[in-house]
């Protein structure tokens, strides 16, 4: 999909929960890039030959958000907004209990959305109640080997132990 051509605003990397202006975001790094219409997951930059894209996102935790009562419906709103920059978010919200609950990848995740909701919204939000809803498990013993150079180098051996 081409969506033609938008200004790049900022560049920030994240790092420990804090934002810092910077030029470049490099691979494997944490960063927000402002001014450009994109979602999260949305490939940007010049098109590759052959490309074909892959998601590896999949949340693992489920995340109570704590936040002052007469805030809720503030929070709510809020995580919706986040919710359409990155449905992976999965926000929910019950009714009955006043619970918003979003699916989150990890500590670093939360510590990140804690300052993004600060600075957007200007609420401030704990996580709760961390539940794990994906976890995996060696099922056979799997061998591997890295190396960077000759002095340099790796091996694992993964196995499988009784359950429990």
């Amino acid at each position: 999909m081409n969506i033609g051509q938008e200004k790049v605003t900022g560049v920030y990397k994240i790092v420990g929960g804090k934002k810092t202006r910077c030029d470049i975001l490099e691979s494997g790094e944490l960063g927000i890039i402002t001014g450009i219409n994109a979602k999260t997951g949305q490939v940007i930059g010049l098109p590759l030959k052959d490309f074909k894209y892959q998601s590896f996102v999949k949340p693992m935790i489920v995340a109570t958000v704590n936040v002052k009562k007469e805030d809720i419906q503030k929070a709510l709103d809020s995580f919706m907004i986040l919710n359409i920059e990155d449905s992976t978010l999965n926000v929910t919200f019950n009714n009955e209990t006043k619970e918003i609950t979003l699916s989150l990848m990890g500590e670093l995740q939360a510590d990140v959305l804690k300052t993004i909701v600060k600075e957007r919204f200007d609420l401030d939000i704990e996580f709760s109640n961390p539940t794990i809803i994906h976890k995996e498990t060696v099922s056979k013993v799997a061998r591997a080997k890295a190396g960077y150079t000759r002095v340099s180098n790796v091996e694992l051996e993964l196995r499988p132990l009784p359950r429990g």
